[in-house]
């Protein structure tokens, strides 16, 4: 004879292995279901994963090109400075004075300068508060390790105005193609806010684009913060 207690225990068991099989059922049936869910997913993050990568080149490829012009601009504003006549003469009043009037041609520029070999400035068109400097001086021995050919200098603050700032510089030669001084340009960096307008308008929502100098330093963010 069954007490009531193990038919009790009898029934709930059936229903317990009742329950389990529905279970096991409703999950067999929406096992199609869950595998293409996680399949859609996936393709969905790699999809977004491979758009992301594209842009991010595409738009590395802009930072390339929008640099690549200022280099050649820069290039070509000190080829043109380095050939005057009074630059050539080493004339200091009649120097400073050609480096104020290219200088107000372009906006973007902190100041033009001429120096010596040694890093003593000859002539520059807004006054220099400190002559031969760190930088002044690396960007000195990167022209000269270059035999005498444009250069890039690093991240530096200009003094007369205060800014971030990056100088670009090239040789002055003499009639026989020595170097007799360097001719600088010192670019401030708030051109990259405007220069990067076509850039900055393709970061997605929520994303940042950050520009890191060879020595570690911030040059640009977007947005800015």
């Amino acid at each position: 004879k069954c007490s009531v207690r193990q038919l009790l225990d009898m029934a709930g068991n059936v229903l317990v292995g009742l329950r389990f099989r529905r279970g096991l059922l409703v999950l067999l049936a929406c096992a199609p279901l869950i595998g293409l869910t996680l399949h859609t997913a996936h393709e969905e993050r790699r999809r977004v994963v491979a758009a992301w990568s594209e842009q991010s080149q595409r738009m590395t490829w802009l930072a390339d090109q929008e640099e690549l012009a200022l280099r050649r601009q820069a290039l070509a504003l000190l080829m043109k400075v380095s050939k005057l006549p009074a630059v050539q003469s080493g004339n200091r009043k009649g120097c400073q004075k050609a480096l104020e009037e290219e200088l107000a041609g372009y906006p973007d520029y902190a100041n033009l300068a001429v120096y010596d070999t040694g890093g003593e400035v000859l002539a520059s068109a807004l006054p220099v508060i400190e002559s031969g400097s760190q930088a002044d001086r690396k960007l000195f021995r990167r022209v000269l390790a270059r035999g005498g050919r444009f250069a890039v200098g690093d991240y530096t603050i200009d003094k007369p105005s205060g800014k971030p700032a990056v100088t670009f510089g090239y040789p002055v030669l003499d009639e026989a193609e020595s170097v007799r001084g360097i001719v600088a340009a010192t670019v401030k960096l708030e051109w990259l806010g405007r220069a990067r307008s076509e850039l900055s308008a393709q970061i997605p929502p929520r994303a940042t684009w950050t520009e890191i100098d060879t020595n570690g330093l911030i040059l640009a963010r977007y947005p800015t913060s």
